[in-house]
């Protein structure tokens, strides 16, 4: 999820690379639940980590846009009724910089942007880390 995070916030030239990396992010960031659910030397009791993530509202954003990047909706459950609803691609011609990609979700909360969301997933497990003493 970290190296992931890392890949977001480098500069990107391609839209498409951009978008895979998010997709790959979203997900690695919902079923690290699932890793520690399933690592028996963790100690951490599989309800537990299941309520838990439940307290993080950007966690249940995450779960949203995961579960509709590996089965294209929301067939199964919702977490925070996310949906990815606009992307702006800027591009950088002649710069090193390459391309800004930014993809705008809705949530029953509102609107927000997928940047902070992505800054918010990796604080989230940051804090339920801790609060679970696995850092």
């Amino acid at each position: 999820m970290r190296r992931g995070f890392e890949r977001l916030n480098q500069p990107y030239r391609s839209a498409v690379e951009y978008q895979d990396d998010l997709q790959h992010f979203l997900q690695d960031s919902w079923h690290l639940k699932d890793w520690i659910k399933n690592d028996t030397g963790s100690g951490i009791d599989k309800q537990l980590i299941e309520r838990e993530v439940q307290g993080y509202p950007a966690l249940m954003v995450a779960a949203d846009l995961a579960t509709a990047c590996k089965h294209l909706n929301h067939d199964k459950k919702s977490w925070a009724d996310a949906y990815a609803t606009r992307k702006d691609l800027t591009v950088h011609l002649g710069q090193d910089r390459g391309i800004d990609v930014v993809y705008y979700i809705t949530a029953r909360d509102g609107q927000t942007t997928e940047q902070p969301l992505i800054s918010d997933v990796v604080a989230a497990w940051d804090d339920l880390l801790r609060k679970l003493g696995l850092i």
